[in-house]
C-alpha cells in the first residue's frame, strides 16, 4: 500500500515519509530522541538530513558519465543563477521598502528572502526520480551550493556577510567524488544506481523529524501568503527553463520548492548576527510561517512539475 502510493503521488519517495514522520514529530516531539538513540543536538532522523544529502550527491554523481558533465553544470548551473537572482531582486526591494528588520502583513524581510531563494534538493531529485534523466539528476550538485542558510544572509547582504567556502566545497566534493568512483568503475555505477531512490526515502524521514504541524498551522496567513510568493516567482524560474535551456520546465518548478533547511534560516541569521537584537524575535515568527509554506509547496509543486513533464509512453512497457 505505501509503495503504491509513492508511486502514485509525485514526489512520493520523498514526501510520503516525510508526512509520515512529521505527523510523528507533532504527536509526540522527542520521540527521535528516546532509547538512546540520539540526542537533542544529534537527532538520528531530525539532523540527518545533512548526512543524507552528502550520499545523495555522491549517488547522484556516480551516475553522471564525463561527457554529460557540462550539459548538467549548464542546466543546474543556469537554474541556480536565476534563483539567485530572484532572491536577490526580492531583498533589495524588501530592504529598500520595509528596511532589513522590517515587516508587511507580518512576513518578516528576512522570510521574504529565505522564501524567494530557497531550494529543496531533495524534492528536486525525487521529482527527478519520476520525471527526469541522469543529466537532470546531476544538476543537483550545482543546486546544492545555494540550498544552505547562510544564501539569505548573503543576500541581505548584512554586515559584508561573504560566501561560505567550505560550505561550497562540502557540496562539491561528495558530488566530485562520486563521478570519479562511476567513471573508473562502470560496475560501482551499477551497483549505486539503486541508492538513489532509498537515500531519497530517508531524506524524506529526516525532513520530516523537523517538522511541527501544529507549529506551522499557527502562522496562519503569512505562511500562505509565503507559499503564494512561490508561486507568483515560479513562472519566471519556468521561462528560464524552456527560454534558455530549452526544457519543459519541471526542473525549474523542482528546484523552486522550499528546501527543509530554510526552516533553520532565520535560526541561523539570528545566532549569525547578534549585533542585530531584533533577529532573535523575527525567527520566532518567521520559522513557522516559512514551514507552513514549505509544507503547501512541497504538496502543490510537484503536481506542477507533473503537468510539464513529458508524458511516458505507457505502450512502450
Amino acid at each position: 500500500m505505501i509503495s503504491k502510493l509513492i508511486k502514485k503521488v509525485p514526489g512520493g519517495i520523498i514526501l510520503i515519509p516525510m508526512c509520515f514522520t512529521a505527523i510523528i514529530n507533532t504527536i509526540w516531539p522527542g520521540f527521535w530522541t528516546i532509547t538512546g538513540m540520539a540526542t537533542p543536538s544529534t537527532g538520528i532522523f531530525a539532523n540527518g538530513a545533512l548526512v543524507v544529502i552528502g550520499m545523495l550527491l555522491f549517488v547522484s554523481g556516480s551516475q553522471l558519465k564525463l561527457n554529460q558533465l557540462g550539459i548538467a553544470l549548464a542546466r543546474g548551473g543556469v537554474l541556480t543563477v536565476m534563483r539567485l537572482l530572484i532572491g536577490y531582486a526580492v531583498a533589495v526591494i524588501a530592504v529598500k521598502l520595509l528596511g532589513a528588520t522590517g515587516s508587511v502583513w507580518g512576513i518578516s524581510t528576512m522570510a521574504l528572502v529565505i522564501i524567494a531563494s530557497s531550494c529543496n534538493p531533495g524534492i528536486y531529485m525525487g521529482l527527478m526520480n519520476n520525471f527526469g534523466d541522469n543529466i537532470d539528476k546531476a544538476a543537483v550538485g550545482i543546486m546544492n551550493i545555494i540550498a544552505v542558510p547562510t544564501t539569505p544572509l548573503i543576500l541581505i547582504d548584512l554586515a559584508g556577510g561573504h560566501f561560505n567556502v567550505m560550505v561550497v566545497l562540502g557540496t562539491l566534493i561528495p558530488f566530485a567524488l562520486g563521478i570519479i568512483v562511476g567513471n573508473l568503475d562502470e560496475n560501482m555505477q551499477k551497483m549505486l544506481a539503486p541508492a538513489s531512490g532509498i537515500t531519497l526515502f530517508f531524506l524524506g524521514f529526516s525532513l520530516g523529524a523537523g517538522l511541527n504541524l501544529i507549529e506551522a498551522a499557527k502562522s496562519g496567513v503569512g505562511g500562505v501568503l509565503l507559499a503564494c510568493l512561490s508561486l507568483v516567482l515560479l513562472p519566471i524560474m519556468i521561462l528560464t527553463d524552456k527560454l534558455i535551456l530549452r526544457r519543459p520546465g519541471y526542473a525549474a518548478t523542482a528546484i523552486s520548492t522550499i528546501g527543509g533547511i530554510a526552516i533553520a534560516s532565520p535560526a541561523f541569521i539570528a545566532r549569525s548576527m547578534p549585533n542585530v537584537p531584533e533577529y532573535a524575535e523575527i525567527a520566532k515568527s518567521a520559522t513557522p510561517q516559512i514551514t507552513l509554506a514549505m509544507i503547501i509547496v512541497a504538496i502543490v509543486f510537484p503536481f506542477i512539475a507533473k503537468a510539464l513533464a513529458p508524458k511516458k509512453d505507457e505502450s512502450a512497457n
